[in-house]
């Protein structure tokens, strides 16, 4: 029976020798995978920021273009409604 104690208690220490090892290695995973996720998010970081840097422009060259054609279309919509105006007699058109 002692014999059969002993052989069990080395096993326990084997095993608990094999949890302390497997712990040192999770924590070991955990800090490189926090510095991949640290480096991939920086990098992403950094993509993002030059993509905002090339599209802001565009967005402000195309806010330029939108004004202009709601101009163009406001007088459009003017000159037709003139045009039915003097065509319907509600405004006089000299001649």
């Amino acid at each position: 029976m002692e014999a059969k104690l002993a052989t069990l208690e080395a096993k326990l220490e084997h095993v608990e020798s094999g949890v302390a090892e497997l712990k040192g290695d999770v924590k070991s995973g955990n800090e490189s995978v926090r510095r991949a996720i640290e480096s991939v998010r920086q990098d992403v970081g950094s993509k993002v920021d030059g993509l905002r840097n090339e599209i802001e422009p565009k967005f402000e060259s195309l806010r330029g273009r939108i004004w202009h054609n709601f101009l163009w279309t406001i007088a459009g919509f003017g000159s037709v409604l003139a045009a039915l105006a003097a065509a319907f007699g509600f405004i006089g058109v000299p001649g």
